[in-house]
């Protein structure tokens, strides 16, 4: 979840309890600015940057052609950081622009990430002495947690990178290239997490929180819940799976698979990011492959029936109350339909977010967001219909292959 993530009697029912344990995220938007007048790095002559300008003027907004001409006489000229903005600016107005598109992977590919940003900047003002920066090749990481769990947990961030380009150009999206590094911060332990959360990202968390992502403030934080004293081997899963949720919900605003500007509907947002929750990052994870603490809590839900309707959960942009049981199943059935959807329906899925991003920006009714839903996949209460045949007949296969052994 965006901005707030639930971190034993040994029992199943205890740790059904501290699973159910979420909370959400505000989802105010952050602002990925596309200023193809501002480079940011170039080393050139004024006069070049100005000419740039002054052709940049004469090309109408609508004429992409002359927009690609301008670029290539830019790289020509070395004016490589208004060049990859107005690439940018391209996609932001045709999404679907191959040339476009390939221009700037191509272009990324010939240029290092850059680490400053406006929000390593405000983040490192908030943070009091003692942390230390490491580098990944997409994060950096201020933290004043154990040097190893620091370690361990850049290797967990790069790897969901990783998986998340995988899964998102398997599914025929174009994820954009980041435009400089993402930030994470990482704290020792709860208390000083806790007072961070309350006082810069106006957060209240609770004692299950393990970590957040800040889209208001653009950064992830977490702290180091394997170095408390009733830590277990489960703590040490639900790091790995918080890490993976918040980092997926970073990446979709910043390779602009998600619009910053739109609010979207839960089941999308947070079932793509349970989607690639793992407890472990060793081997490879995402929507095709099983959560086992997801599913089996999932399969509960659909058992003794108390699965939200399909057709309500489709126009829920946010919980419509605060209690746990709510937040449990609305998670827990956002997981399994997602990665249903990637599985079954992928093409629709793919057409589903090409959707959403073509809507202008704000917060659409609870009626769009189930036009939408239907656009893509068609009537809801079919589609509700033959998901859930799967899912009672993949789980009658499966018990009938455990009685067997």
């Amino acid at each position: 979840m965006r901005s707030l993530r639930g971190s034993a009697r040994s029992s199943d029912l205890w740790r059904s309890r501290r699973w159910r344990d979420l909370a959400l995220v505000s989802l105010a938007g952050i602002a990925l600015s596309i200023n193809p007048r501002v480079p940011a790095r170039d080393n050139h002559h004024p006069d070049l940057q100005s000419e740039f300008d002054r052709q940049l003027d004469d090309c109408p907004a609508h004429d992409i052609d002359a927009r690609l001409r301008l670029i290539n006489w830019a790289l020509d000229q070395g004016l490589e950081e208004p060049a990859e903005a107005l690439y940018r600016e391209i996609l932001a107005q045709a999404p679907t622009h191959q040339r476009a598109y390939d221009g700037l992977l191509r272009l990324a590919k010939r240029r290092s990430l850059a680490g400053a940003s406006e929000t390593l900047a405000a983040t490192r003002r908030m943070l009091p002495e003692g942390f230390r920066a490491h580098e990944t090749a997409r994060y950096i990481i201020l933290s004043n947690a154990n040097t190893r769990w620091t370690r361990t947990q850049a290797k967990r961030l790069e790897r969901t990178c990783d998986e998340f380009y995988r899964h998102t150009k398997r599914l025929g999206l174009r994820p954009l290239p980041l435009r400089h590094k993402l930030v994470c911060v990482l704290f020792r332990n709860r208390k000083e997490f806790n007072a961070f959360a309350a006082e810069h990202d106006h957060l209240k968390l609770h004692s299950w929180n393990l970590g957040y992502y800040s889209q208001r403030n653009d950064r992830i934080v977490l702290f180091d819940g394997t170095s408390e004293q009733d830590a277990d081997e489960f703590t040490k899963e639900r790091t790995v799976a918080t890490t993976i949720h918040e980092v997926v919900h970073q990446l979709h605003y910043h390779t602009g698979v998600m619009n910053v500007h739109l609010q979207y509907p839960l089941w999308i947002c947070e079932g793509l990011a349970t989607a690639f929750e793992a407890g472990s990052t060793n081997r490879a994870f995402g929507p095709e492959h099983d959560f086992e603490p997801r599913q089996r809590h999932f399969l509960t839900l659909l058992e003794r029936e108390d699965l939200m309707p399909l057709r309500s959960l489709a126009q829920l942009d946010a919980l419509p109350d605060t209690s746990q049981q709510t937040s449990f199943t609305a998670y827990n059935q956002s997981y399994a339909l997602v990665s249903w959807l990637a599985r079954k329906r992928r093409s629709q899925l793919r057409d589903y977010l090409m959707l959403l991003l073509a809507e202008p920006p704000g917060r659409p009714t609870a009626q769009r967001h189930l036009d939408l839903l239907e656009q893509a996949f068609g009537d809801v209460d079919r589609l509700e219909q033959e998901w859930l045949r799967d899912e009672r007949r993949q789980n009658t296969s499966t018990r009938g292959k455990e009685n067997r052994k």
